[in-house]
Formats: C-alpha cells, structure tokens, sequence
C-alpha cells in the first residue's frame, strides 16, 4: 500500500472476533490481530481509519433479536468502548457503522434471513441510532 502512495486505510474490527460471544469474555488473540494490522499500517506512514461494524453481528446477539432487541444498543456501546480503548492511542479516524441503514429491517438481510419490513424497523432505527 506504501508503495502505491496510499496514506490511509479503512479496515472493520469484526465484533465476533473480538467478543465471540457477543458480549462478556474478550477473545485476547483477536485484539492482538487489530494491533498488529494498526501498528503495521502506522510503521508504513498509513493512517488507519476504523469502522467498528460492518454487518457482523455476533451469532448469539442476532439470535436474540439483534438490531431489533432494545438490548442491542448497549451490547454495541461496551464493544465500542472496548475497542476504543485498546486502539484509540493509535487510531484517530473512527466510523462506527459501514452504512446508516440497518439491514435487519429491510425485507432481505445480508445473511439471506427473510423479515418483513413491516414488523420492526422502528425498533432497529432506536438501537441504530
């Protein structure tokens, strides 16, 4: 990337890799990994810029509901602080969804998972907002 004269880099932290059970006990090695590719890019004169999700709900907080369950905004803010707290010396530039609009409220989500959309995007626009 150095060499092609990029001078940032957007990478997601995958929330499963670092919390795998969505919440709870830290996954250390997956920290470890972002600290890795953080430092790199940094060594390379490479801003890192960091997107906190980026469509990949921990399987065991979607089967809760998800977006959808009121729960799921707090589930979010403590991996966020997690994150933050462990990168936030190093990275500056933050982005804390890859879009605004949730999927688990539109008919046909990323993971193929069919819901209608009538029944609950008011719910998951709260937790998203």
């Amino acid at each position: 990337m150095k060499g092609l004269g990029v001078d940032a880099y957007r990478f997601s932290v995958a929330w499963p890799r670092v919390l795998p059970r969505g919440k709870g006990a830290v996954n250390g090695k997956g920290l470890d990994f972002y600290d890795r590719l953080i430092d790199t890019v940094l060594a390379a004169g490479i801003e890192p810029w960091l997107c906190l999700y980026h469509w990949d709900l921990p399987q065991v907080l979607d089967d809760l509901g998800g977006w959808t369950n009121r729960e799921c905004a707090g589930w979010y803010a403590d991996y966020a602080a997690l994150v933050a707290k462990r990168y936030g010396d190093r990275v500056k530039r933050w982005r804390p969804s890859t879009s605004s609009r949730c999927s688990r409220c539109s008919a046909t989500h990323s993971t193929g998972t069919r819901r209608a959309w009538s029944t609950r995007p008011p719910t998951c626009a709260r937790s998203t907002m």
